[in-house]
């Protein structure tokens, strides 16, 4: 079904969901596990008769430099750094893949860089408790979701605290376990609230624009989609989120319905957007 003003929503089924983060850097695909070990492999130019090759990996358990307890989200930006939530250890750690290692990092296997970490337990400005997801949006920023502290962090790209929204709740702008986090190329943010069963979108800007709510200073409520249940539209428990800028589709791992689900954004007008979902 076709109309304006809508969330238009393609489901697509997928047996099962592993806790895995993909991410690609300068060619090559980055891929979490959820252990202690990040994997690299080589994107091949011939992609439909090509495969993916395994070049190599980094890490072990423990609260090294370049040593991780349970890595869960990573997130590369253009000039080559590899950014890892360091899930029990919480911290960031950031990587670059680079042989030799430029002066001021360090080698932790050949051709894999330690550029700097940032954060330790708490509840403070850059303290973690379990840091989950994270993205970079196209000024080089990282968010971060610090799960069991329900907010968002903000980062410069050398772990710098910015600002940061959110406290536990089902209100616009609070979370209920915030899993994953991604951005888009026009600055949206998009947050996997995984126990309230949504997806909330935010907009970093120091004046909200009309349409919507300011939660705290420079970050705007925009919209929010989903609630509990199996039909199309609903989740339980999304996790995974992922946006593709030049589709405008928004991807969404519904993780105990066992399936990704597809969005597409179509705003109201230039200025107000509201949320609603057209099933196939």
């Amino acid at each position: 079904m076709d109309g304006d003003n809508k969330l238009f929503l393609i489901r697509t089924e997928i047996p099962s969901l592993s806790t895995i983060t993909i991410t690609e850097t300068l060619g090559l695909i980055v891929i979490v596990l959820y252990v202690t070990t990040i994997l690299y492999i080589h994107s091949v130019e011939a992609v439909v008769s090509g495969k993916y090759n395994f070049v190599g990996k980094w890490g072990t358990r423990g609260t090294g430099n370049g040593q991780f307890q349970y890595p869960i989200g990573t997130a590369a930006d253009s000039s080559g750094f590899v950014y890892v939530a360091d899930s029990a250890n919480d911290r960031i750690q950031k990587f670059r893949l680079a042989n030799p290692c430029p002066v001021g990092t360090t080698q932790i296997v050949t051709g894999v860089c330690f550029v700097t970490k940032w954060g330790m337990p708490g509840t403070g400005n850059g303290q973690f408790k379990w840091p989950a997801g994270i993205a970079i949006d196209p000024a080089g920023l990282v968010y971060v979701t610090d799960y069991l502290n329900f907010r968002v962090q903000v980062f410069t790209s050398n772990g710098v605290f910015i600002r940061a929204w959110g406290s536990q709740g089902s209100a616009d702008g609070q979370f209920n376990s915030a899993g994953d986090i991604a951005t888009d190329t026009l600055g949206y943010v998009y947050v996997s609230d995984m126990l309230n069963d949504r997806v909330q979108k935010f907009l970093l800007s120091p004046t909200c624009p009309p349409g919507t709510t300011q939660i705290t200073a420079d970050v705007c409520f925009v919209t929010k989609w989903g609630n509990t249940g199996v039909g199309d539209g609903q989740f339980i428990v999304p996790t995974g989120v992922a946006v593709d800028s030049s589709t405008g589709r928004i991807y969404v791992g519904d993780n105990n319905n066992h399936r990704i689900q597809a969005f597409f954004w179509k705003p109201l007008n230039f200025n107000v957007e509201t949320a609603g979902i057209i099933v196939k």
